[in-house]
């Protein structure tokens, strides 16, 4: 039953405001974050009292549903590991992407794993997109000569065919740099 027809049920306004408050009719977003109290508690199970629901940084309506279109009840909306508003605010990455610039790792594992640029695919510019790095060849996306002979990765593995983690490949005494140059 709503009393006052603010769109609020009785026991709803009771749970917000406690037994006994007159809440008034024109009452329609408490905590003024661009959506209505009943759109807040109906639609989008947020609450109409904290303008940041689930404390990502990003008001509820102006920011995450009108700005963003991202879940104002969900710290991290593509499960990536950094919250939204990390995203948005801090690192420039999408929000509803786990993976912004598409080298095949999280947002998330790029940021605090790898300590990798999470919107540049190859962050050392060794010619291995960064995902390929860890994923196939276990070389560190953020330095471009992993093993330290004076090759970067992405030529020891596209164009030498040399070990990109040992720094003489044939083990011959001379480092793959040494013998290439």
């Amino acid at each position: 039953r709503d009393t006052n027809g603010n769109g609020l049920t009785d026991l709803q306004e009771v749970e917000l405001f406690g037994r006994g408050t007159p809440v008034p009719k024109d009452i329609q977003d408490l905590d003024g974050d661009c959506l209505s109290n009943t759109d807040e508690i109906n639609i989008h199970k947020t609450d109409p009292r904290q303008p940041d629901s689930d404390g990502d940084g990003l008001s509820d309506g102006c920011d995450e549903i009108l700005k963003h279109r991202t879940n104002p009840a969900k710290r991290d909306t593509d499960d990536d590991g950094l919250s939204d508003g990390e995203e948005v605010q801090r690192y420039r990455t999408d929000p509803l992407k786990p993976d912004s610039d598409g080298d095949d790792l999280k947002d998330g594992d790029e940021v605090i794993k790898y300590r990798t640029d999470p919107l540049k695919p190859d962050t050392d510019d060794d010619g291995l997109r960064d995902g390929v790095e860890v994923q196939k060849h276990r070389t560190d996306p953020s330095k471009n000569d992993t093993d330290g002979d004076g090759l970067k990765d992405g030529a020891e593995v596209n164009i030498h065919r040399t070990d990109p983690l040992k720094p003489d490949s044939d083990g011959d005494g001379l480092t793959d740099g040494e013998e290439l140059n």
